[in-house]
């Protein structure tokens, strides 16, 4: 169901080109032969409220060569798992930010400033 906004239905806000970009750029970076920029992606997907970064996490756990990167993956994986839930957990607070504004720190159904509905955690990057 479409919410309104002075009688007309109200359009999910797009993500941004930029955050496309900066998901892309994770992507890379997961697959990157450096162990450290690896890591380095690990420490950034940690650090984002997203059910998403979920899975790009367990992946990196499961298969990275470097059994240093797969460690800080599995640490995070943990952390991230505890504080939003695994893909069909039910967890009793989901806290998130807004792919398309950028809104952090959401804890409802839907972002309060644009509207957009919390991404369903089967919907990851």
């Amino acid at each position: 169901m479409r919410r309104r906004f002075m009688g007309r239905p109200m359009m999910r806000p797009q993500p941004t080109p930029q955050r496309k970009m900066f998901i892309q750029q994770l992507r890379e970076m997961g697959f990157s032969p450096d162990p450290n920029v690896r890591k380095q992606a690990i420490v950034t997907l940690d650090g984002l409220r997203n059910p998403r970064a979920i899975l790009a996490l367990s992946n990196i756990a499961e298969n990275d060569p470097d059994p240093e990167v797969r460690a800080l993956a599995q640490q995070s994986l943990a952390r991230k798992v505890q504080n939003i839930g695994a893909p069909g957990q039910a967890s009793a607070k989901v806290i998130w930010d807004c792919d398309a504004c950028g809104t952090r720190d959401i804890e409802g159904a839907a972002c309060p400033n644009c509207g957009s509905s919390r991404p369903d955690k089967q919907e990851y990057i």
